[in-house]
């Protein structure tokens, strides 16, 4: 009776007392797990809330930066059990910030023919110092949860790549492999057509030296040096395609290659052009008189005296109308001659017939002296690429060489000396670079990189903790994944 009594006089105390408890139980829960460490020299990322949408919690990564020598407190979201909020998502070394990007060129057992090489990869190995400017708009860009999940879903034991690992992933190796393409993979796919066009024309030739190989295909093919074996049969193949890209992008040395590929279709045409000429001179002989014809043809060499002894010949005449004057002048002096009106007719047609054979095989010659004079002094004076100059001195030692080999052995083991070729590396940085100064001239400001430097480096695949290198995984996967399935 007295505890009732005393539960009754003092329920609004212990009301109040239950209150002061559940706050003081909530703080002590919200300083528990909202308080947290940042270690010397980290960013701790962290899952917080930022507000509710369609009945949900919306997250926000948030970075807390540490750059001290010694250890930081920070108070943020408290932890909800079975919730993101408040959880880390990562903790980044500021030492990770020193970066080395491995992007893989080709098994070294394949350029060995080394057993024991199997496991090693020749990489373009990108390294430097990244510095973040903005933490925040860092973590959010490169948040690498999707990419981590795609990689699971396709092999549940899939390394799983940091913020950091996600940003030299989608900046440094796509850079890099951009770069490749645009230096190297026009080269290689004319690789073969290469190797194949100088095998056949050492022959043709009789040429015996790398010296004689190189100089003949510079001075009688400078087109074919500078453009490529594919880029020159394809525009053999198809002039007007090229001349609307000549306009298109406004590459004034391809005009040049353009009047070069006209002149060879013109001159393998020839032949069959005067033949067919030869063919209606033929017909018109067997069907017209005998008498006419004998007529005719005096009549044209009197014709043809006529011009020489006033300076001209046939070839002078470009135009119909100033042969067809010429013609009416001749006639007029020879009109004291008995003429018949038949063999008037039949030398028309046989100045016609001849006139047409003087046009084509002066065009010719005229051509000829323009491709001797300009087309080719221009391909001469034009910048050279080393990166092309070297890849043809590999296919002509091979030609040389190895004439007998399969091409596309030839094809790899070129492909092996140009990626290792100095000159190559300089030419992927400038277009990383540039890649770099795209991206910031598009707003990506949050980043830059200091120091960028590349090198080639042969490369152990397996690292042990995970089994293989994360620079290498794709190209493993793409290789062995289905092995291992």
């Amino acid at each position: 009776m007295f505890s009732l009594i005393w539960l009754g006089t003092h329920k609004k105390k212990l009301a109040l007392i239950g209150a002061v408890l559940l706050l003081l139980s909530g703080t002590a829960w919200a300083l528990g797990t909202g308080l947290t460490t940042v270690e010397p020299k980290t960013v701790k990322v962290v899952k917080e809330a930022v507000g509710f949408s369609q009945g949900k919690i919306v997250y926000q990564l948030k970075a807390h930066v540490n750059d001290t020598e010694s250890r930081d407190w920070i108070f943020g979201w408290p932890k909800v059990p079975g919730k993101e909020m408040g959880q880390t998502k990562e903790v980044i070394t500021l030492d990770q910030l020193n970066f080395e990007k491995k992007t893989p060129l080709f098994w070294l057992d394949k350029e060995t023919d080394n057993p024991k090489d199997k496991n090693t990869m020749v990489s373009i190995v990108v390294y430097g110092s990244l510095v973040v400017k903005d933490w925040g708009k860092f973590i959010e860009s490169y948040d690498p949860t999707e990419f981590n999940a795609e990689l699971y879903r396709e092999n549940p034991s899939a390394p799983k790549f940091s913020t950091i690992d996600y940003w030299a992933e989608s900046v440094l190796s796509d850079s890099v492999s951009m770069a490749l393409d645009n230096e190297v993979i026009p080269l290689l796919q004319d690789g073969i057509a290469r190797y194949k066009y100088l095998k056949s024309f050492i022959q043709e030739e009789n040429l015996k030296s790398k010296e004689e190989v190189g100089n003949f295909l510079k001075t009688q093919k400078p087109w074919v040096w500078i453009y490529g074996v594919e880029n020159y049969l394809f525009a053999l193949e198809d002039p007007q395609s090229l001349l609307y890209y000549i306009y298109s992008a406004g590459d004034a040395i391809m005009l040049d290659l353009y009047s070069v590929v006209v002149y060879e279709n013109f001159v393998e045409q020839l032949p069959e052009l005067l033949s067919q000429i030869e063919d209606v001179k033929n017909n018109f002989y067997l069907t017209t008189r005998p008498e006419l014809v004998s007529e005719a043809e005096l009549l044209l060499e009197n014709f043809v005296s006529y011009l020489e002894s006033r300076g001209r010949n046939l070839a002078f005449h470009e135009q119909e109308a100033s042969l067809t004057m010429d013609l009416d002048q001749f006639l007029k002096e020879e009109a004291d001659y008995d003429h018949t009106e038949g063999g008037l007719v039949t030398f028309y047609n046989l100045v016609s017939m001849e006139w047409q054979k003087v046009l084509l095989l002066n065009e010719k010659k005229e051509i000829e002296k323009y491709l001797q004079e300009e087309v080719i002094p221009s391909f001469l004076n034009s910048p050279q690429d080393e990166l092309n100059v070297y890849y043809w001195q590999l296919m002509i030692e091979k030609a040389l060489d190895s004439p007998d080999e399969e091409p596309l052995v030839v094809w790899e083991q070129t492909m092996y000396s140009l990626l290792r070729f100095p000159p190559l590396l300089e030419r992927v940085k400038e277009n990383v670079e540039a890649y770099l100064d795209f991206l910031a001239s598009w707003g990506v400001d949050e980043w830059q990189i200091d120091g960028l430097s590349l090198r080639v480096e042969d490369s152990h695949i397996f690292t042990g903790q995970p089994p293989v290198d994360k620079d290498f995984y794709r190209m493993y996967q793409y290789y062995f994944g289905e092995q291992e399935k």
